[in-house]
């Protein structure tokens, strides 16, 4: 798991007070201005797809890590990891699309280097890049500034990405076309902080998704947040694939949405500056940040994910309970779950501790009904309302539903 080996491995040996902050971009601060630094690496497969290619989504994955920090973006460095024998033409296409990127970002490349690595080594071509932005004095905006009674919205439709970049490795047969949704987010942070600048947190649902986004800013924050799935702007075509895959879009890539958190009597304004933009048309207010644990003092619905799902889909594997949601499987030592309609085989006892906050040692039935035995009262969980009307745990990923999206 991701999480796991940034605190077993890079934490526990490079940590430090900015480090600490755990956010997609570090602040540094200093006697004349605060600076917003980050670095990124890409190895999407396909390089080329619907919407974007490798050298767009550098540009931009690196500039909306500065934008949802309360940056303005300035300056990118780019390292290309070639493969020997890559075919220059390709090269060219993907920096003028990094050049198309930062224009229309409004920053510049001005530090860059090459690597050429052997047949085989590199899969055609990995960039990595830097950034750094100016951050206004007095603001603070960090994955660690939810509170109770923030409200939760999303800038626009979520899974674009993911779902784009798995089509066009062309082992899915679905008909339909979906693009991905990378651009640059910067016009969308200016017109939210224009409007509502007490905003507390930004974040950009990239690798994992708005549900482990949600998890991330729910552990750091030490929040409980309640979710309307209903609520969540999903394209059809989206919807789509994930019912056809038993996937969960909520867990797939975007790289052009803002998620936001920001007090709840300001919503209504933030949603009106997103909704003038085309990248914020369809800008939705998703959930709230309540505070507390919800105690599960009665028999609730373990439903399926959105418009009847799939069921309990993932795995649950590890020491702690870790839940991964792949491909509609659950498979554990005690039983397995699985069936698109939420057909349960078996009985499966789980010890889930769900996302650092409640330990729960249930028993899923046929039906799908969870009753609670133990609560350990901590907070940092995100709870997901679903659009059957039941309740459910929206769980941390415990590794990527697939590989190289971004």
């Amino acid at each position: 798991m991701t999480h796991q080996l940034i605190e077993r491995v890079f934490m526990s040996k490079l940590g430090n007070p900015i480090l600490a902050e755990k956010d997609d971009a570090a602040k540094l601060r200093d006697s004349y201005c605060d600076w917003c630094f980050t670095t990124d690496s890409f190895v999407v497969k396909p390089l080329f797809f619907p919407g974007g290619d490798i050298g767009r989504l550098a540009v931009c994955g690196t500039v909306n890590d500065l934008c949802v920090a309360g940056a303005t973006p300035a300056f990118l460095s780019a390292g290309f990891i070639i493969e020997e024998g890559f075919e220059t033409r390709r090269l060219h296409d993907i920096v003028d699309s990094m050049k198309a990127a930062a224009l229309e970002s409004g920053v510049q490349i001005v530090a860059g280097d090459t690597k050429v690595v052997e047949r085989g080594g590199a899969d055609g071509l990995y960039i990595n890049t830097a950034g750094l932005g100016k951050i206004p004095p007095g603001r603070k905006i960090s994955a660690n500034m939810a509170r109770p009674g923030d409200a939760i919205i999303v800038s626009g439709t979520v899974g674009q990405h993911g779902a784009a970049v798995m089509l066009a490795r062309g082992e899915i047969p679905f008909r339909g076309r979906i693009e991905s949704d990378v651009s640059p987010v910067r016009a969308l942070t200016s017109a939210l902080l224009k409007a509502c600048p007490e905003i507390h947190v930004m974040r950009d649902p990239t690798r994992g998704g708005l549900a482990t986004v949600l998890n991330e800013i729910a552990r750091q924050s030490g929040v409980t947040m309640l979710i309307n799935e209903q609520s969540i702007p999903v394209s059809r075509e989206v919807d789509s694939l994930c019912q056809l895959l038993g996937l969960d879009p909520l867990y797939l890539a975007c790289e052009g949405r803002v998620v936001v958190f920001l007090p709840a009597p300001l919503a209504s304004k933030a949603l009106e500056a997103l909704r003038r933009l085309p990248g914020g048309r369809n800008a939705a207010l998703i959930g709230e940040v309540s505070g507390r644990v919800p105690r599960w003092d009665e028999d609730v619905e373990w439903e399926g994910a959105r418009g009847g799902g799939t069921g309990w889909r993932g795995e649950v594997a590890g020491r702690r309970g870790e839940v991964a949601w792949q491909r509609g499987e659950v498979a554990g030592r005690r039983g397995e779950v699985a069936g698109r309609r939420g057909e349960v085989a078996g009985q499966v006892e789980l010890g889930i501790e769900l996302a650092g906050s409640v330990g729960l040692a249930a028993r899923v039935g046929q039906v799908g009904q969870v009753r609670q035995v133990r609560n350990t009262g901590q907070v940092g969980q995100v709870v997901l309302k679903t659009t059957a009307g039941g309740y459910r745990p929206l769980p941390m990923l415990a590794g990527e539903p697939i590989p190289r999206i971004c």
